[in-house]
């Protein structure tokens, strides 16, 4: 799975887990549907959550983002994102390391 959401949700006692399925869709103002998604979604999908929804959930499962994540997201370097010249300008004043 993508998110670990489904883990946090199976880890509450029953009447919890219950509760937070009917309710945490209306915290994220969701349809029941796209929660669904969210908790089946695997690292391949094209599914994301928004970040702002991320935090929500973090927030009502006690726990950071990150912790909610199954997955290292892909992280760019300045080479990848920067032109060549602009790449070459911020390292010969040493701004990256």
């Amino acid at each position: 799975m993508k998110y670990r959401i489904k883990n946090k949700l199976e880890s509450l006692p029953y009447r919890e887990y219950m509760g937070a399925v009917d309710i945490l869709p209306e915290m994220l103002e969701i349809s029941q549907a796209s929660f669904q998604r969210y908790l089946s979604a695997k690292v391949d999908d094209d599914v994301s959550i928004p970040v702002e929804e991320l935090i929500i959930l973090a927030e009502f499962f006690g726990c950071r983002v990150e912790e909610l994540l199954n997955y290292k997201p892909k992280q760019k370097t300045p080479k990848k994102i920067l032109k060549p010249n602009r790449y070459a300008i911020i390292k010969k004043f040493n701004l990256v390391k």
